[in-house]
């Protein structure tokens, strides 16, 4: 549990990344944003806040009742913004590209990739007990699901000089037992990010773990938090990271629950020179 940074933590939105600092000047106005997972919890929350910020929004998930929904939640809290809604399942690879296609051809652009859309097994079971199908079931959507986003959208982000976002897990860095499937795919989802600012340095990409979030996935693995973190946190983490204040940080994991100030003040010329907050092996001198 001590891999993390010796920073301020925060369980609640702080000043340094408040949503009226986007909300009041609209600094997303003109930005497209596609976000999966969107009919509730985190990505219908990481909606909301770029919708309230000026953004035209894409909402994605498998249930077009869902998402109609959520867009009517969240056009209650920002009437003005520009909502799609479009129904799919993240692993296949053909209709990713087809909903980046009715994005593009609806709104002109694609600025904001946040891959949100996540699965895990039930939390209950050694590796050699889990069921294979469902094990495996959890890299079809936390990687798989993942690539084929970024790989259909990576050329509108890379034109747009635009963003990933891919929603990681303090999972990928701990070793939890009985979460190996969770935890695999999140340390493996770390690397894909590395890989997109390796191969398209023009996007700038994040792993980001939205905090202690009670969420359907996480009561589902079994996980019960006494204080669970809001969704906010993590929206408002997500709009300072794609609004070019933290573009230093690109191609890294990075915590909803550091304080980001803290992060770019005390550990930013050691991340920077030691390549920090990427998967890797290392043993200090």
């Amino acid at each position: 549990m001590d891999e993390n940074l010796d920073v301020t933590q925060h369980h609640s939105v702080y000043p340094a990344i408040r949503l009226e600092t986007h909300a009041s000047t609209k600094t997303y106005r003109g930005k497209v944003v596609l976000v999966t997972g969107a009919s509730r919890g985190i990505g219908e929350d990481v909606a909301r806040h770029y919708a309230l910020a000026g953004a035209a929004v894409v909402l994605v998930a498998r249930h077009l009742p869902s998402l109609e929904q959520a867009r009517e939640a969240i056009l209650r809290d920002a009437p003005d913004a520009q909502i799609l809604a479009l129904a799919a399942d993240v692993t296949d690879w053909v209709r990713a590209e087809e909903v980046v296609a009715e994005t593009v051809e609806r709104f002109g652009r694609l600025d904001v990739l946040v891959a949100n859309a996540g699965a895990s097994t039930p939390m209950t079971a050694r590796l050699g007990e889990k069921d294979p199908v469902g094990w495996w079931a959890t890299f079809e959507v936390n990687v798989r699901g993942v690539f084929n986003f970024v790989r259909a959208a990576i050329a509108h982000l890379e034109r747009a000089h635009g963003y990933v976002l891919a929603m990681a897990s303090g999972s990928a860095q701990l070793r939890f037992p009985h979460a190996s499937d969770y935890g695999i795919s999140k340390h493996a989802l770390n690397r894909l990010v590395e890989y997109v600012v390796t191969e398209y340095p023009a996007v700038k990409a994040f792993a980001v773990h939205p905090g202690v979030v009670d969420t359907q996935l996480s009561r589902g693995s079994g996980l019960e938090f006494d204080k669970p973190d809001p969704t906010e946190l993590a929206a408002c983490t997500m709009l300072h990271l794609t609004s070019g204040r933290a573009d230093w940080l690109s191609g890294r994991y990075v915590c909803s629950n550091w304080d980001l100030g803290d992060v770019e003040r005390e550990w930013k010329d050691r991340i920077v020179a030691q390549n920090g907050l990427v998967n890797k092996l290392h043993i200090p001198r």
